[in-house]
């Protein structure tokens, strides 16, 4: 039998995360690790005057002479790795790619696109986990996993609050976080048991 608390090394990693429209059986959300999200880039506007690039307040004093330039910005959620442990405290990291515009280093002269900078944003925090019984099973679960942050380290990240468990075993953690607004919206996220890299039966995860 295993529960949420995984031997040392070892840790429960993000795979997806879903909203699907159960009457119309078709998916409404979708998130992966290898989901680009705003993959259409974006436009912003310079200007060119006199053969010369300019990002400044020089185009505002020169409307035609404004170019407006794609940048191929981005950003993916690239990780979620969660460890919990017998004291009640919670370890959680998250990984995001961003591809940042860089307007000021770009040619709006030129035929673009426009210059960007990859960063990846690595946040670590750190809390208390805690299991309740609900008042009223939710579509057959009734064990709600509330995870509270007390600190985070490296950026702004996103949350994740917990969740109602729908899968416990010895393979998969699935958390349904139900649609607030009383629809059946419900945005289920899956994770995988991984042990630590080298360790037989098991594929390899990022390492403990």
């Amino acid at each position: 039998m295993c529960g949420l608390v995984l031997p040392d090394g070892q840790y429960w990693q993000w795979d997806l995360t879903l909203i699907e429209d159960v009457n119309n059986n078709k998916l409404l959300f979708y998130n992966d690790h290898n989901k680009k999200w705003g993959a259409g880039g974006q436009f912003i506007n310079g200007c060119c005057i006199d053969g010369v690039s300019s990002y400044n307040i020089q185009c505002a004093n020169n409307p035609s002479a404004f170019v407006k330039m794609r940048f191929k910005t981005f950003f993916v959620f690239e990780d979620e790795v969660l460890q919990f442990f017998k004291e009640g405290e919670y370890h959680r990291n998250t990984w995001e790619l961003h591809s940042i515009p860089a307007p000021d280093e770009s040619n709006f002269c030129g035929n673009g696109p426009g210059v960007v900078h990859w960063k990846e944003y690595d946040v670590f925090y750190l809390g208390n986990w805690s299991v309740s019984q609900l008042a009223t099973p939710f579509q057959g679960d009734s064990l709600l996993l509330t995870l509270l942050t007390k600190d985070k380290v490296g950026g702004s990240g996103y949350g994740r609050s917990g969740g109602i468990i729908h899968q416990l075993d010895c393979n998969t953690l699935a958390l349904i976080n139900p649609d607030r607004e009383g629809g059946n919206r419900h945005e289920v996220s899956f994770f995988a048991r991984v042990h630590a890299i080298g360790e037989d039966g098991w594929y390899a995860g990022m390492g403990s």
